[in-house]
């Protein structure tokens, strides 16, 4: 089975206890076993003042073992210590440990022995499999955090960086042209960043943030043209974000809606307009669900339901999904049209209280005209996750072609009920929506 491993030293605490020591497995870098088992294999040894140590491994926050460091090494022995009578003493110090293989970080600790009188050396690695895909990270007071991913998001929030040139240019190029937007469609138009959980809850993520990171050199090259709600979520930090997962809250995309409707300066009656009431649920996230057993939080939710007042769902999920939400008593009579991502969804429900038309579209930050012309909203923001900010805007024709790919590539049954869907919703209101996605197929 095939890993890449990456080790790190996150703790060490040494008064002088440790004599020396060597993880042997797993090592830093690419590794091919020609076995492939389902276990990961810990092995190494660790010399210490006072006789064997201790030696415990954790996954994802969660203890799985924790032994004595008593295996006989006397090649260890031979090579560490100069006295000859002293090495019989000295040779059991090795450790050879399997636990099953799994997804996320595992964490080894490595204690010297309490018997030797003085504070107990300490070290802690963390080690995971780089190959391996997104995982939890187990922060402090049980805050989950997204590692793993190929947008690097440990990376992005511990390494200095600077947005790269291919960003820099498309985010310029995007500003640019929002002016030209808003005077040839009438549009007023908003670019809102939705920030990081860790951005949010810094003392609880498990590594230090860097100083200069890619949302501080984007702040700085844009900050007067976008919204970055970081300091009005941190506000309310315990409710803006859930205990188990990346996303926002209900009620954290209810205080970036606010930040968005001041940035149009909206009158006191839309910012009033805003959801007041909010219940308390629980679930496992999209990160409670990597640990073993999963893990569910309460977070807080809408009270109000806004399923009453969905008319328009093209039935596709993520990319190429397509909402619309009509409330006729809303305050303000215009329609606002999110470009977005994952955290659009309960951003769009939130200003469905405020506007009498709201769409959104998975199409993180990247701008409609075919779609704009066919709802000719009002007010269109431009929604992105602070962690695709290395990246470029949705630069595909149109959100109809990414839907049309995404349902080829469905099975029969799951196409045949999304194109029935369609021929229902083509006979409404909304035939226009309906008949530019039929006229793909």
């Amino acid at each position: 089975m095939s890993a890449e491993w990456s080790v790190k030293l996150v703790n060490s605490q040494n008064g002088g206890e440790f004599l020396g020591w060597n993880l042997e497995s797993p090592v830093e870098g690419l590794e091919d076993e020609n076995n492939p088992s389902q276990d990961v294999r810990f092995r190494g040894w660790l010399l210490a003042q006072g006789g064997p140590g201790r030696v415990g491994i954790s996954h994802s926050g969660t203890l799985l073992i924790e032994k004595v460091a008593d295996l006989l090494r006397p090649d260890v022995a031979r090579a560490r210590i100069a006295d000859p009578a002293a090495r019989p003493s000295m040779e059991r110090c090795g450790f050879d440990i399997s636990v099953p293989r799994r997804l996320g970080p595992y964490r080894l600790e490595v204690q010297s022995s309490p018997d030797s009188g003085a504070e107990p050396g300490v070290m802690t690695f963390d080690i995971v499999d780089e190959q391996g895909g997104p995982y939890a990270i187990v922060g402090k007071a049980g805050q989950l955090f997204l590692g793993g991913d190929s947008n690097d998001s440990i990376g992005q929030f511990t390494e200095s960086r600077e947005l790269p040139e291919h960003s820099l240019k498309a985010w310029t190029a995007t500003f640019d042209a929002m002016t030209g937007w808003e005077t040839e469609l009438s549009l007023r138009m908003a670019f809102l960043v939705a920030p990081a959980k860790e951005e949010i809850l810094p003392e609880a993520f498990p590594m230090p943030r860097a100083r200069r990171t890619i949302i501080d050199d984007f702040r700085f090259r844009f900050g007067a043209k976008a919204i970055v709600p970081i300091h009005e979520l941190r506000a309310q930090k315990q409710f803006s974000y859930c205990e188990t997962d990346t996303h926002w809250t209900d009620y954290g995309a209810t205080i970036a809606a606010r930040a968005v409707l001041r940035h149009w300066k909206m009158d006191e009656e839309a910012l009033a307009a805003l959801p007041q009431e909010f219940m308390v649920h629980q679930r496992h996230g999209d990160l409670g669900i990597k640990l073993d057993p999963p893990k569910a939080s309460y977070e807080l939710v809408f009270s109000r339901k806004f399923d009453g007042f969905l008319v328009f769902d093209n039935g596709v999920l993520n990319q190429g999904c397509l909402r619309l939400w009509q409330n006729k008593d809303a305050p303000v009579k215009g329609s606002c049209l999110i470009l977005g991502d994952s955290f659009g969804t309960n951003l769009a429900q939130s200003l469905t209280s405020v506007f009498r038309k709201v769409a959104y579209a998975y199409r993180p930050a990247g701008f409609d005209p075919a779609l704009v012309s066919l709802l000719l909203p009002d007010y269109v923001i431009l929604q992105l996750t602070q962690r695709f900010l290395h990246g470029v805007p949705e630069r595909r024709a149109t959100l109809f072609d990414t839907a049309a790919a995404k349902i080829a590539g469905m099975t029969e049954e799951e196409r045949k009920s999304i194109i029935d869907r369609l021929r229902i919703l083509a006979q409404g209101p909304f035939a226009n929506l309906a008949n530019e996605h039929l006229g793909r197929f």
